[in-house]
């Protein structure tokens, strides 16, 4: 995900995915991406900005919620470590 450009949260899973594969990095699982991005929301490092409809997804699924990161956060100590920012208690 660039700065000041929204995606949806599979279309940045895929772009994590190419940078780890790209680097020799194993990449997350989708279920460990998903919750390390739902960590991204809770700190508001990441921002909804809007929904779509997708006709192409599967279920009943049928919006893409789009996201961009929040540009007063960008020094945010929690992009560093979204555990610690989130639970400072475990990593004193």
């Amino acid at each position: 995900m660039m700065r000041n450009r929204e995606s949806y949260v599979y279309e940045i899973f895929q772009g994590v995915r190419v940078v780890c594969e790209a680097n020799g990095w194993k990449p997350p699982s989708a279920s460990a991406f998903y919750n390390y991005f739902s960590k991204l929301r809770r700190l508001e490092l990441v921002i909804f900005v809007r929904e779509e409809e997708a006709n192409d997804l599967p279920g009943e699924i049928k919006v893409r919620r789009f996201y961009r990161i929040n540009s007063a956060r960008v020094n945010d100590p929690g992009w560093r470590n979204v555990y610690a920012a989130i639970y400072p208690e475990t990593y004193r």
